[in-house]
């Protein structure tokens, strides 16, 4: 009888410990929402990532979602409640993008992460669809930019899908924070393969990418869905990076990139087509100097136009109107250049009027 009493006194007890737990975490989501509140999203567009054993994620193909991201404490004065809103359909392939043939028409291939996705703006929006319809209307546009990848899943995009599509130009948008993401295992939900960096200056390319865990998916939607999970989330994410950045030195960062631009950049040439960088973010010296060293046509896009602001404040993306400065700049860098006709191996590149 005594040892039923204790059982069940241990039974109540931790009932009451649950939910004393769950009584807490309603108060901190509380007081959260009133005093504190993080930026909120819509997460339909996690929806429709999908696993990809060799890249890691991917988009689900021949889908349509809404996306958008708000600030609830009034900081963002200047900006709608919605501080951005993209309503998106994917082709047959997973990209924010219109289908596109593998027949022998010109093609430029552009590789990125959220930038080049168009994070916040809609499809016709985005820069690559403004650079085809407007810029190069003789040409095909691909665009293969998904959220969160980083050079070593752009590297890895292009083996997949160069050969398919063989273009005449591959344009990389590269963003800062690629040095990081080309050294983390996972991002979120997802695992992204890893490179290493060896001795002899080449890259092994880890393939142990695992699907996502039951674990890792509450974990999503706790962070999207309330207040206290993304606040915890970005303290642990936070702790995560600084872990993992701990172990490696700002030359091994640089050194990475290089060596994967290095495969990027031998895959065009034994393809015969033009490998051109961009940077999301200016002032990248050391990259405009280590492409200056291996005649890699260098863009450094910096924005500056005197009507309006190119970024969403929320988190830097670039909107609408910067998507157009973006479209014009790497057009007109490109005519600078002054490259030939592509039957002489280059490029060719035709007035838009």
């Amino acid at each position: 009888m005594k040892r039923k009493n204790k059982k069940i006194s241990y039974i109540i007890n931790l009932s009451m410990v649950a939910l004393g737990i769950v009584i807490a975490l309603i108060v901190a989501e509380t007081c959260l929402h009133f005093f504190d509140p993080q930026v909120t999203y819509h997460d339909d567009f996690f929806d429709i990532l999908i696993f990809d054993k060799e890249i890691g994620w991917m988009g689900k193909p021949n889908s349509t979602g809404y996306y958008d991201r708000f600030s609830l404490d009034g900081k963002f004065k200047n900006s709608s409640k919605y501080v951005y809103a993209e309503h998106f359909s994917t082709n047959s392939l997973g990209f924010k993008d219109r289908e596109h043939s593998f027949d022998e028409n010109y093609k430029i291939i552009v590789l990125g992460d959220s930038f080049t996705w168009g994070m916040g703006v809609n499809n016709s929006e985005v820069f690559t669809s403004i650079l085809e319809n407007k810029y190069f209307k003789n040409f095909e546009i691909i665009n293969l930019g998904m959220p969160g990848h980083g050079t070593t899943q752009n590297y890895l995009k292009l083996k997949r899908f160069g050969p398919r599509f063989k273009p005449g130009i591959v344009l990389l948008m590269f963003c800062p924070n690629d040095y990081d993401d080309n050294l983390k295992s996972a991002n979120g939900y997802y695992d992204r393969p890893l490179a290493i960096l060896k001795d002899n200056g080449d890259i092994y390319i880890s393939n142990s990418v695992s699907p996502p865990s039951l674990l890792r998916f509450i974990r999503l939607k706790l962070y999207y869905k309330t207040n206290f999970g993304r606040l915890m989330g970005n303290l642990i994410n936070n702790y995560s990076i600084e872990q993992e950045e701990a172990n490696y030195s700002n030359g091994y960062r640089r050194e990475l990139n290089d060596a994967l631009i290095n495969k990027i950049n031998d895959f065009c040439k034994l393809n015969n087509a033009q490998l051109i960088i961009a940077t999301t973010n200016p002032n990248q010296t050391e990259l405009k100097e280590y492409c200056e060293n291996k005649n890699i046509i260098f863009i450094d896009l910096f924005l500056n136009h005197p009507d309006g602001f190119p970024i969403f404040l929320i988190d830097g993306h670039w909107n609408k109107l910067g998507h157009e400065m973006v479209a014009q700049e790497i057009y007109r860098q490109l005519v600078d250049k002054k490259l030939h006709n592509q039957t002489n191996n280059s490029i060719y590149i035709r007035n838009s009027e």
